[in-house]
Protein backbone atom coordinates (compact mmCIF):
# COMPACT_ATOMS: atom_id res chain seq x y z
CA UNK A 1 0.00 0.00 0.00
CA UNK A 2 2.84 2.45 0.84
CA UNK A 3 6.56 2.57 -0.18
CA UNK A 4 8.78 5.07 1.39
CA UNK A 5 12.00 5.27 0.13
CA UNK A 6 15.37 7.46 1.37
CA UNK A 7 12.85 10.21 2.54
CA UNK A 8 14.83 13.09 4.00
CA UNK A 9 13.22 15.75 5.82
CA UNK A 10 14.93 19.29 7.45
CA UNK A 11 13.22 21.77 9.59
CA UNK A 12 14.54 25.94 9.02
CA UNK A 13 17.80 23.94 7.29
CA UNK A 14 18.07 21.59 10.19
CA UNK A 15 18.56 17.73 8.93
CA UNK A 16 15.72 15.71 11.24
CA UNK A 17 16.57 12.25 9.25
CA UNK A 18 17.51 10.99 5.92
CA UNK A 19 17.81 7.69 4.18
CA UNK A 20 14.49 6.64 6.33
CA UNK A 21 12.78 3.81 3.99
CA UNK A 22 9.49 1.79 5.04
CA UNK A 23 6.94 -0.55 3.29
CA UNK A 24 3.35 -0.76 4.94
CA UNK A 25 1.12 -2.82 3.33
CA UNK A 26 -2.55 -3.43 3.48
CA UNK A 27 -4.04 -4.32 7.54
CA UNK A 28 -0.79 -3.70 8.88
CA UNK A 29 0.53 -1.55 11.66
CA UNK A 30 3.61 0.14 11.71
CA UNK A 31 4.75 2.12 14.80
CA UNK A 32 7.50 4.64 14.11
CA UNK A 33 9.46 5.24 17.85
CA UNK A 34 12.31 6.89 19.38
CA UNK A 35 12.95 9.47 22.09
CA UNK A 36 11.50 13.57 22.31
CA UNK A 37 12.70 15.22 19.30
CA UNK A 38 13.92 12.20 17.63
CA UNK A 39 11.69 13.18 14.46
CA UNK A 40 8.35 10.96 15.03
CA UNK A 41 5.63 14.31 14.44
CA UNK A 42 8.04 15.28 11.75
CA UNK A 43 7.91 12.00 9.83
CA UNK A 44 4.17 11.71 9.80
CA UNK A 45 3.94 15.65 8.63
CA UNK A 46 5.99 14.98 5.92
CA UNK A 47 4.05 12.24 4.70
CA UNK A 48 1.17 14.32 4.96
CA UNK A 49 2.51 17.37 2.73
CA UNK A 50 2.61 19.88 5.61
CA UNK A 51 6.49 20.20 6.31
CA UNK A 52 7.91 21.41 2.44
CA UNK A 53 11.80 20.81 3.05
CA UNK A 54 11.42 16.84 2.17
CA UNK A 55 13.06 14.75 -0.05
CA UNK A 56 12.91 10.81 -1.32
CA UNK A 57 9.69 8.79 -2.59
CA UNK A 58 6.58 8.11 -1.36
CA UNK A 59 4.61 5.49 -3.24
CA UNK A 60 0.81 4.77 -2.58
CA UNK A 61 -1.12 1.99 -4.31
CA UNK A 62 1.81 1.99 -7.05
CA UNK A 63 1.43 5.57 -7.85
CA UNK A 64 4.48 8.32 -6.80
CA UNK A 65 3.20 11.12 -4.56
CA UNK A 66 5.17 13.90 -3.51
CA UNK A 67 2.87 13.36 -0.22
CA UNK A 68 -0.02 11.81 1.03
CA UNK A 69 -1.94 14.92 1.06
CA UNK A 70 -4.32 14.03 -1.20
CA UNK A 71 -5.29 10.83 -1.16
CA UNK A 72 -7.76 9.15 1.23
CA UNK A 73 -5.98 8.97 4.72
CA UNK A 74 -7.02 10.16 8.05
CA UNK A 75 -4.34 12.74 9.47
CA UNK A 76 -4.53 13.24 13.39
CA UNK A 77 -1.54 15.13 14.70
CA UNK A 78 -1.07 16.86 18.40
CA UNK A 79 -3.21 19.17 17.97
CA UNK A 80 -6.56 17.12 17.00
CA UNK A 81 -8.18 19.87 14.72
CA UNK A 82 -10.87 20.51 17.48
CA UNK A 83 -12.67 23.75 17.79
CA UNK A 84 -12.92 24.94 21.31
CA UNK A 85 -15.84 27.37 20.34
CA UNK A 86 -17.99 24.35 19.10
CA UNK A 87 -19.53 21.44 20.94
CA UNK A 88 -18.20 18.10 20.56
CA UNK A 89 -21.52 17.42 17.91
CA UNK A 90 -20.29 20.74 15.94
CA UNK A 91 -16.51 19.50 15.56
CA UNK A 92 -17.55 15.79 14.76
CA UNK A 93 -20.34 16.79 11.95
CA UNK A 94 -18.20 19.08 10.81
CA UNK A 95 -15.26 17.13 10.15
CA UNK A 96 -17.55 14.47 8.17
CA UNK A 97 -20.12 16.59 6.61
CA UNK A 98 -20.80 15.02 3.56
CA UNK A 99 -22.36 11.91 5.15
CA UNK A 100 -22.73 11.51 8.67
CA UNK A 101 -26.18 11.33 9.99
CA UNK A 102 -27.04 12.90 13.47
CA UNK A 103 -27.56 9.29 15.19
CA UNK A 104 -24.24 7.62 14.20
CA UNK A 105 -22.48 11.08 15.39
CA UNK A 106 -24.45 11.09 19.03
CA UNK A 107 -23.16 6.86 18.67
CA UNK A 108 -19.53 8.00 18.52
CA UNK A 109 -19.91 10.54 21.17
CA UNK A 110 -22.10 7.82 23.52
CA UNK A 111 -19.04 5.10 22.47
CA UNK A 112 -16.62 7.61 24.05
CA UNK A 113 -18.51 8.14 26.92
CA UNK A 114 -19.27 11.85 26.19
CA UNK A 115 -22.92 11.45 25.39
CA UNK A 116 -24.01 14.32 28.06
CA UNK A 117 -21.15 16.89 27.39
CA UNK A 118 -22.17 16.67 23.47
CA UNK A 119 -24.00 19.65 22.86
CA UNK A 120 -20.91 21.93 25.53
CA UNK A 121 -18.15 23.46 23.74
CA UNK A 122 -15.28 22.03 23.41
CA UNK A 123 -13.47 24.32 25.48
CA UNK A 124 -15.08 23.04 28.71
CA UNK A 125 -13.48 19.71 28.60
CA UNK A 126 -10.73 18.54 30.31
CA UNK A 127 -7.71 17.19 28.33
CA UNK A 128 -8.76 13.40 28.73
CA UNK A 129 -11.89 14.36 27.21
CA UNK A 130 -10.61 16.44 24.27
CA UNK A 131 -8.79 13.27 23.27
CA UNK A 132 -11.97 11.01 23.11
CA UNK A 133 -13.46 13.87 20.80
CA UNK A 134 -10.72 12.29 18.80
CA UNK A 135 -11.38 8.82 19.34
CA UNK A 136 -14.96 10.00 18.09
CA UNK A 137 -13.70 11.04 15.07
CA UNK A 138 -11.60 7.80 14.70
CA UNK A 139 -14.36 6.06 15.17
CA UNK A 140 -16.67 7.78 12.33
CA UNK A 141 -14.36 7.96 9.53
CA UNK A 142 -13.67 5.29 7.14
CA UNK A 143 -10.26 5.41 5.34
CA UNK A 144 -7.87 2.71 3.91
CA UNK A 145 -4.52 4.36 5.62
CA UNK A 146 -4.90 6.15 8.85
CA UNK A 147 -1.78 8.57 10.07
CA UNK A 148 -2.04 9.14 14.06
CA UNK A 149 0.35 10.56 16.61
CA UNK A 150 0.94 9.50 19.71
CA UNK A 151 -2.86 7.79 19.96
CA UNK A 152 -2.40 6.45 23.30
CA UNK A 153 -1.10 10.01 25.02
CA UNK A 154 -3.51 11.45 28.22
CA UNK A 155 -6.16 8.82 28.07
CA UNK A 156 -7.48 6.64 30.63
CA UNK A 157 -7.15 2.49 30.28
CA UNK A 158 -11.37 2.05 29.19
CA UNK A 159 -10.02 4.77 26.45
CA UNK A 160 -6.68 3.09 25.31
CA UNK A 161 -8.40 -0.43 25.05
CA UNK A 162 -11.08 1.45 23.42
CA UNK A 163 -8.66 2.88 20.48
CA UNK A 164 -6.63 -0.44 20.23
CA UNK A 165 -10.05 -2.50 19.75
CA UNK A 166 -10.71 -0.05 16.90
CA UNK A 167 -7.22 -0.03 15.20
CA UNK A 168 -7.39 -3.84 15.38
CA UNK A 169 -11.41 -3.39 13.64
CA UNK A 170 -10.28 -1.56 11.07
CA UNK A 171 -7.30 -3.15 9.97
CA UNK A 172 -9.69 -6.73 9.79
CA UNK A 173 -11.87 -4.26 7.62
CA UNK A 174 -8.67 -3.85 5.27
CA UNK A 175 -6.92 -0.75 6.37
CA UNK A 176 -3.23 0.23 7.29
CA UNK A 177 -1.81 2.45 10.22
CA UNK A 178 1.13 4.41 11.06
CA UNK A 179 1.59 5.30 14.91
CA UNK A 180 4.04 6.91 16.72
CA UNK A 181 5.20 6.56 20.24
CA UNK A 182 7.93 6.31 22.41
CA UNK A 183 7.86 2.36 22.75
CA UNK A 184 6.32 -0.33 20.45
CA UNK A 185 3.03 -1.75 21.58
CA UNK A 186 0.78 -5.32 20.76
CA UNK A 187 -0.50 -3.64 17.81
CA UNK A 188 2.66 -3.14 15.90
CA UNK A 189 3.19 -5.49 12.55
CA UNK A 190 6.42 -3.75 12.29
CA UNK A 191 8.55 -0.94 14.39
CA UNK A 192 10.66 1.62 12.85
CA UNK A 193 13.09 3.62 15.93
CA UNK A 194 14.01 6.87 14.85
CA UNK A 195 17.16 6.41 17.35
CA UNK A 196 18.86 3.78 15.55
CA UNK A 197 18.93 6.02 11.73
Amino acid sequence: MLEVSNLECRLSGRLVFQNLSFILGRKETIEIIGSNGSGKTTLLKALVGLIPETNGDIKYNGSILKSLFYSQCFYQGHLLAIKNSLTIFENLKLSFPEYLRTELVNDAIDKVGLISYANRPCADLSVGQFRKVAIAKLILCKRPLYLIDEPFTALDDSSISLVSNLIMDKKSNGSSFILTGHRGSDLADKTLNLDEL
